[in-house]
């Protein structure tokens, strides 16, 4: 099948509700497996960088959650797993499923869709309501905010009111998926055999926490993992988050204030330095992916040693993410540091909506694109 036609295929048949799902007339099941987040704030080492959003505690759905993973056979264990990471503003899988299915099935191993903290099924359902967001969005709206959707209401308005909520989302996530590691790893995990390998396909805002990941590196777990990167690899100084379905005007410009001019008055950050005594591997790694200049020295010579395990497919009219930001981040001398391949495509397409459904005089086109994308995601995975 094409991409167009798994992608309707494929929304049929999942269910977040069933535990496992056997795809018809194939060896494909989706299996949802329980996850409890272990996250303790405790760690962040600051009171005054949590209290902000305390009331976040209270959202069960965060805190114990349901994750997919496509697997390609009957087999009961496997010695290797792909873990995708998706983008920000998230509310569902929908868009993702074909990207799990087609990596599972080209490469024979499992795909895990991990969400990130407080996304897709990790986040009320209300979020995502139109109808909840009508108050909210007509709010933003009022207060002039010309890119306010139903869409990116809850987002937008999360963030202004704690821009901190950007790093504490993705440091929760990033516990999570050190402990998804450690179950693999020590072979607690069901589906996998001890010491199973774990590479990674990233997806936007899903980049900048894997390459985070990857320079944390906390207790080896990403020593010998691989990272595709799709649509991301930028610095944060080097997005625009300004998008219909991302965040609105205020919400960005909130952030980018806070983290490109306000951390430094945060009394948590100015402990964030490698040889500090309370410094934090992941907090640190996030703040030399702020900017060109934070920790730069760390950044680049660790991207160099990890060039082999690296590979970036940007997009040349990629708004969100553009392309010269990720070559900045990841091949800023132009010797090729980190693999760093632009690519264009022959139709109108954007950041959120790479691979357009429902267009029959570009679904040729989609369809030619995204095998060519997901083929090269799969050899470098391999």
């Amino acid at each position: 099948m094409d991409y167009t036609q798994i992608y309707s295929w494929l929304k049929e048949q999942f269910s977040a509700d069933k535990g496992e799902v056997q795809l018809p007339l194939s060896d494909m099941r989706i299996v949802s497996y329980p996850f409890a987040s272990a996250f303790d704030d405790a760690a962040l080492l600051s009171q005054e960088l949590w209290s902000r959003s305390a009331a976040d505690r209270t959202i069960e759905e965060n805190a114990t959650f349901r994750y997919p993973v496509y697997v390609p056979s009957s087999r009961t264990r496997y010695s290797s797993a792909i873990v995708l990471l998706h983008g920000l503003n998230e509310r569902n899988w929908a868009k993702y499923h074909p990207w799990a299915y087609t990596l599972a099935q080209r490469t024979q191993r499992p795909v895990i869709m991990f969400p990130i903290s407080f996304h897709v099924n990790r986040s009320p359902q209300s979020w995502g309501n139109p109808r909840e967001m009508m108050s909210l969005f007509q709010s933003r709206r009022a207060m002039g905010e010309s890119m306010a959707t139903f869409a990116n209401a809850a987002l937008s308005q999360r963030l202004a009111d704690d821009p901190g909520r950007f790093f504490k989302s993705g440091y929760q996530t990033a516990m999570d998926v050190n402990n998804l590691m450690s179950q693999i790893g020590s072979g607690e995990h069901p589906l996998f055999e001890a010491n199973a390998k774990v590479d990674f396909f990233s997806y936007s805002i899903g980049s900048f926490l894997a390459q985070i990941l990857f320079l944390a590196n906390i207790k080896g777990l990403y020593s010998s993992s691989r990272l595709f990167m799709f649509c991301g690899g930028a610095l944060f100084d080097q997005m625009n988050g300004v998008s219909k379905m991302i965040m609105d005007d205020g919400a960005f410009r909130m952030l980018r204030r806070y983290y490109l001019e306000g951390i430094r008055k945060e009394p948590f950050w100015s402990q964030v330095r490698s040889d500090a005594p309370h410094g934090n591997a992941l907090a640190y790694a996030f703040k030399s992916m702020v900017s060109l200049n934070n920790d730069r020295k760390f950044r680049e010579e660790s991207f160099e040693l990890m060039r082999d395990r690296i590979m970036a497919i940007p997009l040349v009219k990629d708004k969100v993410i553009p392309a010269f930001g990720v070559m900045a981040a990841l091949n800023p001398s132009g010797y090729g540091e980190v693999p760093v391949s632009p690519m264009d495509f022959p139709y109108d397409y954007t950041h959120e909506n790479p691979f357009p459904v429902g267009v029959k005089s570009i679904a040729g086109a989609v369809d030619q694109l995204f095998a060519t994308i997901f083929g090269k995601a799969a050899a470098f995975l391999m």
